[in-house]
């Protein structure tokens, strides 16, 4: 890209002039903004090439400045008021650069892609500014020319219809793109800092200083159609003098004419916002501006004729007018309609390359160079409309248009690689620079396309299918294109004898031959790598093996040496693990010449090995090299320690190991086949194996075979090694390798002891005429399932007869040494089910059905949950271990051992009775052979659930405790107040005995736990009397009632409840002697049957009834409020058609005052036909709290009343009958943990 001028790369965008800002400010922004999509970013350096140049506009050889801007022939505008200082000024420098396209290729982007039409170019000048004329007579005196248009005085120095114009005849110079781009805005602006002095004389005179600067560059500007825009800015705090400045500014608009938004801007906010939004405005203000001012040059470009007296060619007229129009339109703006314009004049300018004499070297260059401008403009537009796949196809097209336009003696010349590999270069880098959005950086390698661009395809051919299909292929591949090219450019250079014909971009031959190729080839490599790292999704492994390789053939042409191995180092691995030979015989030739040439013997020496691995097909054309490389090796082997030995970890022999039988009994041998066979070549064709080691697993065995010369060399041979009690076995052998293939074939035929072996390395000591090599082969295992051969020797042990395959069942490396298997049969026996709380025994059948005798030992382990138990062996009291014991063949021995079941730990459920704990029993029997002392193992393991023995549940009621024969008495008017804090309970032990064994159970202890300071304890009481001894039956599987009476007090009046723990205790035995088991001693039994709150400070209502004579009940309710507050009770009386009741109203308004309560007794009577029913509906009694909205829960301390279905029923127990016992037993049975409901 570096061969072209700016005018043919850079991207057109309308010329802004901006004069007034700090040109160190600027300065300093600018290396901010630098990189602003410049393509030529890595090849700034000055090209040695040919190249396209322009002289800059300040340059004397500048045909513009000679002519348009000559201090007599231009106009100057000359500023005389400071420069613009300040952060504002900073600011609005450093939004121009932002959106300065300057002399990039490509606009800024965003990840969305390009910013659309808000690019500028933005040159910046002092205070001085010369602009060309608009004197018509100025080019008259000079040409003598009659007076033409406008456009055609600007166009007059560079005009190719004026004979005086050294462009005479020609296209279009690049100066005319030349003067839009650097000379002739389209908008200039000015920008002023409005100064505040306090002193209304001061700012007075510098207002008027700024008016009359400002109306002269006006009338300038305006001369030569112009647009004139002024900033004003102003650093000073407006707070204070907003009315001021506002005046101010409105005179000075109101005395220059300029409109308040389209002629003069006022700036005068420091905060970056602002400033941001405002030059936002500027730069959508300025866009239509420009845009009126390319269409009228535009206009006038298509009046441009020359005299016919000229007989200027038609076909180059109509290629400038073209080229005009084109240059114009991209100057408003990338669009498809420009687009087409650019397509339009490419088409004119291949028209008008046919009529173009090759001779005429002038116009042959000027037309060579406005093809490839054009055809930079048309792909890089395609590229900006979002269209890669259309940009590449009109590149190819590009490059096929020309190729056929040339004569077929410069297509072989080195001119012309020259200029293919500067337009694959461009291309290159207009892709590298552009988004990812647009040009795909991980492209379809099904989709990829080949880079050859050079075939006939004609430019008529462009629309075919196959065009269609194209897309742009990954920028790395285009680099690598453009390195071959660059290359080929380089042969052509060297094979030619003459200098090339083709004047466009070329030099002489001696010239071209010093072109630096190798650094312009790395530049290209180091293009093509930065491109293959950016994609993401793709990996491109092959291709950046092959750069890398490029990069270092390059640096070993130029002789350095140290980067050419670390290149060649990186791209080694692929080609090796994708097995490409050839390529990796050259790598490993050029590693070791580096070396070599570097001084690393050692190393060299490592790759001299390598090369030697080799097949001979691909070494045989290397020798030479390789044979002139090795002498300076030899050399300095010469002065190397004879006992120094080189470590190399490739196999220069390979070694097979086949095990012929992988499982085999102890004292048995099985054979191990090891095939060794010579993989170098004749590099290295002989070589002494001075000793082979064959290492297992963890170096702990070995099988040396040491080389003995005076032995006959053969083939197979057999020797028999005892791994059993050594760890090394040693051997020796004849171990000479001559050539490629040579095999050496051993059978080991080993015994060792009882374990898994495996076979994981070989270890050779290899000495040749010129190294002493230490060569570790590492052995890959084939997977069990597999079959491997196993080679057959002749008899004479000098070749092979044939072969058998062997099927793996361990990988191939490996084998197994397992012991004798006793023929031992054991049984066990025990019961199904357990019980906690006793002993349980398990019988041990041992039967010998072997030949030999063993002694055993029987190790157990225990678990119940994640608690370890111990067996004991004989008798329940013994706490020996089970002891190790001899038996003899065809002999048979039992063993009794007994396990304890401790009583299970149970955290409180409602639905605990159904849960089972499992025993886990594991019995190892260790048997050891008399013969041979080995000793095997057999694992016996034993399931077995356990039942609890006891099934208890607690059902926990109000009682009325010491007060009962008070509350029990006839005196209906009965009203006491009682303690709201001592409470007393009623504790219902329910017991059931789920074993198969009769128990008696004694000494029942209820233990209780609570907090400190609110207690809870157990109290006796004559009217619930707890039996001391109980049997229990083994047929009857019913539930036994323990009653226990407990008591709760609290110290404070702030408890509600008292949190509370209830364990159950009881000493238990068997009530006879059992077969199985010897009779028991009393063991104690502990469980937790409760665990919760009882409550302290719910109102409660008591229920209990009195039987009275002649069938009268009285019904009483005992209204506790151990509240602070007074309780209001509504009570409602829902009545029972089976009793009468007397003296009672159906609605009662109780009042209880706080920490008291109240006896309500009602008297009633049984209906005669209900007399002797045995329930008996209850009147209902429903007490409601007005002040807590709710119902208070009814407690029954009675066993006359039962509850069925919410609603309370009289056992009348004067006709209790068996029937309504059984029924009775229903009611009181309690599902589970009963926990009152709580008062809210």
């Amino acid at each position: 890209m570096e061969r072209y001028p700016p005018e043919i790369t850079s991207l057109l965008a309308p010329l802004i002039i901006i004069q007034g800002l700090d040109s160190t400010v600027i300065r300093s922004n600018e290396t901010e903004f630098s990189d602003n999509g410049d393509l030529e970013t890595g090849f700034n350096c000055q090209s040695p090439d040919s190249s396209i140049k322009i002289p800059s506009t300040s340059s004397d050889d500048n045909i513009i400045h000679n002519y348009l801007l000559s201090k007599e022939d231009a106009s100057l505008i000359e500023r005389k008021i400071p420069v613009s200082h300040g952060q504002i000024s900073s600011f609005l420098s450093e939004f121009f650069l932002r959106h300065n396209i300057a002399d990039s290729i490509l606009p800024p982007y965003t990840a969305k892609g390009f910013i659309k039409q808000l690019y500028y170019h933005f040159k910046f000048i002092g205070s001085k500014c010369y602009i060309p004329s608009c004197n018509i007579d100025v080019f008259k005196n000079k040409y003598s020319a009659e007076q033409t248009t406008n456009s055609e005085v600007m166009d007059m120095p560079i005009s190719p219809f004026f004979k005086e114009s050294p462009y005479f005849g020609t296209i279009l110079p690049l100066e005319w793109i030349q003067l839009y781009r650097e000379i002739l805005p389209a908008i200039f602006i000015s920008i002023y800092n409005l100064e505040v002095t306090r002193d209304k004389a001061q700012d007075v005179a510098a207002d008027r200083k700024l008016v009359e600067e400002i109306c002269s560059f006006k009338h300038f500007l305006n001369l030569r159609k112009i647009r004139y825009l002024v900033i004003l800015i102003c650093d000073y705090p407006a707070k204070d003098i907003s009315n001021s400045l506002s005046n101010r500014v409105e005179h000075i608009r109101m005395n220059t004419k300029l409109a308040a938004t389209t002629g003069l801007a006022f700036l005068n906010s420091k905060e970056p916002k602002d400033i941001s939004n405002f030059m936002l405005s500027i730069v959508h203000l300025v866009r239509p501006w420009c845009t009126d001012f390319y269409n009228a040059l535009l206009k006038c470009s298509k009046m441009d004729i020359p005299d016919a007296s000229l007989q200027y060619d038609k076909n180059l007229l109509y290629s400038r007018s073209s080229l005009k129009e084109a240059l114009l339109e991209e100057f408003c703006g990338v669009t498809e309609d420009s687009t087409k314009s650019m397509e339009y004049c490419y088409e004119s300018l291949i028209n008008s390359f046919h009529s173009i004499n090759f001779q005429k070297s002038k116009l042959w260059c000027q037309c060579r160079g406005l093809l490839d401008l054009a055809a930079i403009h048309i792909v890089r537009s395609y590229i900006l409309l979002g269209n890669a796949k259309q940009s590449y196809k009109k590149f190819a097209i590009h490059i096929q248009n020309v190729t056929a336009l040339l004569p077929q003696d410069l297509k072989d010349s080195y001119s012309y690689y020259t200029w293919l590999a500067t337009q694959m270069s461009w291309l290159a880098q207009l892709i590298e620079k552009s988004p990812e959005l647009i040009v795909d950086v991980n492209p379809s390698p099904q989709r990829m396309i080949s880079l050859s661009l050079l075939g006939n395809m004609s430019r008529k051919q462009n629309s075919s299918p196959f065009c269609d299909k194209w897309i742009t292929p990954q920028g790395g591949f285009i680099y690598l294109h453009a390195c071959s090219l660059m290359r080929q450019r380089k042969i052509c250079a060297l094979h030619s004898n003459i200098d090339t014909s083709d004047p466009y971009m070329s030099t002489s031959l001696m010239e071209e031959r010093k072109f630096p190729y190798s650094k312009k080839c790395l530049q290209l490599l180091n293009g093509a790598l930065d491109m293959f790292s950016r994609s993401r999704k793709m990996k491109f492994n092959r291709a950046e093996s092959y750069t890398y390789f490029q990069i270092a053939e390059e640096h070993f042409l130029t002789k350095n040496y140290s980067m050419a191995m670390n290149n060649y180092l990186v791209a080694l691995p692929i080609y090796h693990e994708e097995k490409w030979k050839w390529i990796e015989s050259i790598l490993l030739l050029r590693l070791f010449q580096c070396l070599i040439k570097l001084g690393n013997y050692h190393d060299s020496a490592i790759y001299y090995l390598k090369l030697c691995l080799l097949p001979e097909k691909l070494v045989h054309p290397l020798k030479f090299s390789i044979d002139h490389q090795k002498l300076k090796l030899d050399n300095h082997l010469e002065d190397c320690d004879p006992s120094e030995r080189l470590t190399f970890n490739e196999k220069l022999i390979n070694v097979n190991v086949v095990f012929e039988k992988q499982d085999v009994i102890i004292g048995n041998t099985f054979t191990m086949q090891a095939v060794m066979t010579s993989a170098m070549n004749t590099l290295m064709d002989h070589a002494i194996v001075e000793n082979v080691q064959f290492i297992f697993g963890d170096n702990s065995k070995c099988i040396v075979v040491k080389h003995r010369s005076d032995l006959e060399f053969r083939v197979f041979e057999t020797f028999y090694c005892d791994i059993k009690d050594f760890d090394y076995a040693e051997f020796e052998s004849n171990l000479i390798f001559s050539g490629f293939g040579t095999q050496k074939i051993f059978n080991f035929d080993i015994s060792s002891a009882i374990g898994k072996f495996s076979l994981n390395r070989v270890k050779l000591i290899i000495k040749t005429l010129d190294f002493d090599i230490e060569n570790f082969v590492y052995l890959q295992a084939e997977k069990p399932g597999t079959s491997v051969q196993w080679l057959q020797p002749f008899k004479n042990g000098n070749g092979i007869s044939g072969h058998k395959f062997v099927s793996l069942t361990l990988p191939s490396t490996t084998f197994n040494v397992q012991a004798r298997i006793p023929k031992v049969n054991i049984r066990l026996n025990y019961d199904e089910v357990i019980f906690d709380g006793f002993e349980i025994p398990i019988k041990l059948f041992i039967d010998n059905n072997d030949v030999i005798d063993y002694t055993y030992n029987v190790i157990s382990t225990t678990n119940v949950g994640d608690k370890s138990l111990r067996i004991s062996p004989r008798k329940p009291d013994n706490d020996n271990k089970i002891q190790s014991g001899k038996i003899k063949a065809s002999q048979s021995k039992t063993e009794n051992v007994f396990l304890f079941i401790p009583v299970l730990d149970t955290n409180f459920r409602t639905q605990g009775h159904d849960d089972k704990e499992m025993l886990y029993i594991h019995f190892c029997f260790e048997f050891t052979s008399i013969a041979d002392g080995i000793t095997t193992n057999t694992i016996k393991e034993v399931k077995i659930p356990i039942q609890r023995t006891f099934d208890i549940r607690l059902n926990i009621q109000p009682d009325l405790g010491p007060n009962r024969s008070l509350l029990l008495s006839s005196d209906s008017t009965l009203d006491k107040a009682f303690s709201p804090y001592d409470r007393t309970w009623k504790a219902l032990v329910y017991m059931k005995n789920n074993s198969y064994m009769q128990l008696i159970l004694n000494n029942f202890d209820l233990i209780v736990e609570s907090s400190s300071k609110a207690k809870v304890k157990l109290i006796d009481d004559d009217f619930y009397p707890t039996p001391q001894r109980i049997t229990f039956p083994c047929v009857e599987k019913k539930f036994v009632e323990l009653p226990f009476i407990l008591s709760s007090s609290s110290e404070t009046k702030s408890c509600s409840f008292i949190d509370t723990k209830i364990y159950l205790r009881f000493s238990y035995t068997k009530s006879e002697k059992d077969f199985q088991l010897e009779t028991l001693k009393p063991r104690p039994y502990s469980q937790l049957v409760w665990a919760g709150k009882l409550p302290l400070k719910d109102p409660r209502i008591l229920v209990f009834l009195h039987e009275l004579e002649n069938n009268l009940i009285e019904l009483n309710y005992l209204v506790e409020n151990p509240s602070n507050e007074i309780l209001k009770l509504h009570c409602a009386v829902s009545y029972s058609a089976e009793v009468e009741m007397y003296d009672i109203d159906t609605q009662v308004e109780l009042t209880i005052a706080g920490e008291s309560s109240k006896i309500l007794k009602y008297k009633c009577g049984l209906a005669m036909p209900n007399i002797n029913k045995r329930l008996v509906s209850l009147p209902e009694f429903k007490f409601y709290d007005t002040a807590h909205k709710l119902y208070l829960n009814q407690m029954l301390v009675t066993d006359h009343i039962v509850l069925k279905k919410n609603k309370m029923y009289y056992m009348n127990l004067r006709r209790e009958t068996s029937d309504m016992v059984s029924s009775i037993n229903e009611f009181a049975l309690p599902n589970g943990n009963h926990i009152m409901k709580s008062y809210k």
